[in-house]
């Protein structure tokens, strides 16, 4: 089985930053096209067409008393879509800031080592761009640095397990005859339609610990002990959709692909079949 590993921090994904790939384990916080209090950030962070409220002042304060001013860093690379160069927050950053990053001679960014922050233009609009970033990293910031992969502690307690089980109404107890729900709970309560209307779908609370998860659901099964169900599916396709909560300091984009693509591997690819004939994703890893 290959090795999956997991992602701590805060990060926000937009267009093509989930593929700084393998570089962002070094980083605690991350993103593009996002906003952020200065105070919030931890580093080692990297952002690519951020806004980032308070950089400003500490900048001002601090840049010509540091001990890394003036540490300029030079990417020498054929650029040939010039949205690498856009950049979102306030010009006079880059104009204050000692230290920068240039892209074929041109600002690109702010390279804050004091802070080991990355504010940085718009690397990820382009798949082209985010390559000459990754390879940056790579090659230059996470070695001169000493950056290190950031270990993820979680505890077993902090993840819960959650599912949707959905039956078929029958008009009665006695033949299999399914109807379309009469239930009359919607899609936001513990019992209720599915979102397509036909099936009765039940929503337990979810829990740390499987057992208590099926603890949940027959509290739900004896609230509509009154109604003729089957879980044959024959006439409206029924499901039962396994939902992971995972803890804060996980929580990301890339972190859900990396557990999905985990659990395809550990159960999808032996189980895919028991889907029948379920129609178009509903039978895919």
């Amino acid at each position: 089985m290959k090795k999956f590993n997991l992602i701590k921090g805060k990060f926000y994904y937009s267009e093509n930053f989930e593929s700084l790939g393998n570089t962002l384990p070094y980083f605690r916080m991350g993103g593009s096209h996002c906003w952020f209090q200065l105070d919030q950030i931890k580093g080692p962070a990297v952002f690519c067409y951020a806004e980032i409220a308070g950089l400003f002042e500490f900048l001002n304060e601090n840049c010509l008393n540091c001990e890394y001013a003036g540490t300029n860093y030079e990417i020498i690379d054929e650029v040939t879509d010039d949205v690498i160069f856009d950049w979102n927050d306030v010009r006079r950053k880059l104009d204050v800031a000692k230290c920068k990053l240039f892209l074929n001679k041109r600002e690109a960014g702010i390279v804050c080592r004091r802070l080991q922050l990355l504010h940085l233009t718009d690397f990820t609009h382009t798949v082209e761009g985010v390559g000459i970033l990754r390879k940056f990293l790579e090659k230059t910031i996470i070695p001169e640095w000493g950056l290190e992969k950031i270990k993820v502690s979680v505890s077993t307690p902090k993840i819960t397990i959650g599912v949707d089980v959905e039956f078929e109404e029958l008009e009665d107890f006695n033949n299999y005859s399914p109807i379309s729900a009469t239930i009359s709970g919607g899609v936001e309560e513990k019992i209720g339609k599915d979102g397509a209307g036909d099936q009765i779908e039940l929503r337990p609370d979810p829990a740390s610990k499987p057992s208590e998860l099926i603890k949940n659901i027959k509290k739900l099964l004896k609230q509509i002990n009154d109604y003729p169900i089957s879980w044959r599916g024959d006439r409206y396709p029924l499901g039962a959709h396994i939902h992971f909560g995972l803890p804060e300091e996980i929580k990301s984009h890339i972190n859900y692909r990396i557990i999905s693509e985990f659990l395809d591997e550990l159960i999808g690819k032996y189980v895919l079949d028991l889907s029948g004939r379920a129609r178009g994703r509903y039978k895919v890893l």
